[in-house]
């Protein structure tokens, strides 16, 4: 995979990816499931149909990363950066995403059901239809977020949180 830069539908579960650049890495529809790539560079990578769950992606540089339709339930991406990411249709049911970046990211019907988003920036990003039933928002920046109307009822806000409309937390909308 070093050689080559892509491992298309590999397995790669369990494995130690940490600190490694994988610059652009044509990572389609791999298995990384409980992979441990903490700071590692995937900045630009194709990782659409991946599976990532219980991954370690603390600090992991992910940005503009094409993660369309990746499962990423229970990863750690605390820290992680994913400015610009693509994660339509992602599911991250029950991840922690803690001072993560993702502002202009597109989470459109992204699963982010039970996601731990504490202060994260998610400043313009994309969520129609996104599900955030019970996402932990506090201390989060939505400013200019776009979503649907109702998408905030069932998520937790506080006065820490920046609404889509750059008040201040709890948010309606």
């Amino acid at each position: 995979m070093l050689a080559t830069n892509a491992c298309v539908a590999c397995n790669l579960s369990r494995a130690d990816l940490s600190g490694l650049n994988l610059l652009g890495a044509d990572l389609r529809g791999a298995r990384l499931d409980a992979a441990r790539l903490g700071a590692a560079t995937l900045t630009a990578a194709r990782l659409e149909g991946a599976s990532l769950a219980g991954a370690d992606l603390r600090g992991t540089v992910l940005g503009g990363v094409d993660l369309r339709d990746a499962n990423l339930a229970g990863a750690a991406l605390d820290g992680a950066f994913l400015t610009r990411a693509v994660l339509v249709g992602a599911i991250f049911r029950g991840a922690t995403l803690t001072k993560a970046r993702l502002d202009g990211a597109n989470l459109e019907a992204a699963d982010l059901e039970n996601v731990n988003l504490r202060g994260a920036d998610l400043h313009g990003a994309r969520m129609f239809f996104a599900e955030i039933t019970g996402a932990r928002l506090e201390g989060a920046d939505l400013g200019a977020a776009d979503l649907d109307a109702d998408a905030l009822a069932g998520a937790v806000t506080d006065t820490t949180t920046t609404c889509p409309n750059f008040q201040p937390g709890p948010c309606s909308r």
